[in-house]
């Protein structure tokens, strides 16, 4: 046979990280008609619950922030900027 067939991400969340969950955060997320249509025929196909696929991809998002330079820098300003709002903020003034 030729190359190792690589398994799709979502069957690597499923079976350690955690993502397959039934208690935890509930949130609702509207979808276009078409990108909600899409979503469901990707889950039939992959023989899973579309919440699975979204939760892969959240997790996919995330893991590449982690290890995008530009990110970290923006979220560092960020945090500067929030640390000095917090300053102002609990500075107390006559």
């Amino acid at each position: 046979m030729g190359a190792a067939h690589a398994e799709p991400s979502w069957q690597l969340l499923r079976r350690g990280s955690g993502l397959i969950m039934s208690a935890g955060k509930a949130i609702s997320v509207r979808l276009p008609p078409d990108l909600a249509k899409e979503l469901g025929t990707l889950a039939r196909v992959e023989a899973v619950n579309p919440s699975e696929l979204v939760r892969a991809a959240i997790q996919h998002f995330i893991a590449t922030r982690r290890t995008d330079p530009d990110f970290k820098e923006r979220m560092r300003k960020r945090l500067e900027e929030d640390a000095e709002m917090l300053k102002r903020f609990s500075e107390q003034r006559p």
